[in-house]
């Protein structure tokens, strides 16, 4: 089976997953399009720095709920993954306004995203509805600014 076909993985809520699996998984599925790992606590910077690497075709990607990610994690996935057109990192409470700032200035395709119950804050949410034109939906619900 060739795994580096897969577009789509929904692997939400699967605490026995590993970070090193889903490097693994970063570093063999280099088509993924659509990447959902919401709620897996143990998903660190560094996995999601491999993603942003290795899955340079990603458009979707869902990190709420996992609490050990960082300001790091998005600015290297604004570096990587110019196409990415929908982000959820709703209550990932490490993410504050300073790499949402960066994501404003790269994601320019973003069309949906989702901070809610974060660190984010008006400065932060003003740049990313200047500069991502293409943008949609924007959930701030419960968010308080860091």
């Amino acid at each position: 089976y060739d795994s580096s076909l897969i577009q789509t993985l929904n692997a939400s809520e699967c605490p026995k997953l590993t970070d090193n699996f889903f490097t693994q998984i970063a570093k063999t599925c280099t088509q993924l399009q659509s990447l959902n790992v919401s709620n897996n606590k143990k998903i660190t910077d560094s996995t999601v720095i491999q993603i942003s690497k290795s899955c340079l075709q990603l458009r979707v990607l869902n990190l709420s709920g996992c609490n050990n990610i960082s300001n790091s994690s998005i600015i290297e996935l604004s570096t990587n993954t110019l196409g990415l057109e929908e982000l959820n990192i709703s209550t990932c409470n490490n993410i504050t306004s300073l790499s949402m700032t960066e994501l404003s200035k790269r994601c320019h395709l973003l069309q949906k995203l989702d901070v809610s119950s974060s660190k984010i804050g008006d400065p932060s949410i003003i740049e990313i509805s200047k500069r991502c034109s293409q943008l949609k939906f924007l959930n701030v619900s419960f968010s308080w600014y860091n």
